[in-house]
């Protein structure tokens, strides 16, 4: 049997998310004591998937851009799209993977000017 990498671990749970919604996603692949660092959701497993849900809501589109691992640590940079106008944001999220399931969550945003001085994504 192999043990699957903190990247294995974070690309099924997107594919759960995706495929089943946050709570199946949060149940199959989080701990029990999940932490969660983001200000706007609660705590725990339970904050951040009502989290997720009220934001599902929004509608959107999520596109992964990268996604880099080291060792337990695993980034994922997203470009996401909201189909209610608001602006885009530039998102990554930062996952702790212990023992094959995701153990802590942080995450920075940034909205995405529609003209920029760099090249965008």
């Amino acid at each position: 049997m192999t043990v699957p990498t903190s990247r294995d671990v974070l690309e099924g749970f997107l594919s759960a998310l995706e495929a089943h919604g946050a709570r199946q996603a949060f149940e199959q692949y989080a701990v029990e004591d999940y932490v969660q660092h983001n200000a706007k959701a609660g705590e725990g497993r339970e904050g951040a998937i009502a989290y997720l849900e009220e934001e599902a809501v929004r509608g959107g589109r999520a596109t992964v851009k990268r996604i880099i691992s080291d060792g337990e640590m695993v980034a994922l940079h997203l470009h996401m799209e909201f189909a209610d106008g608001s602006p885009d944001l530039a998102i990554v999220d930062i996952w702790r993977v212990e023992k094959g399931r995701l153990a802590e969550h942080w995450d920075v945003s940034q909205e995405i000017s529609k003209t920029s001085a760099s090249v965008v994504f």
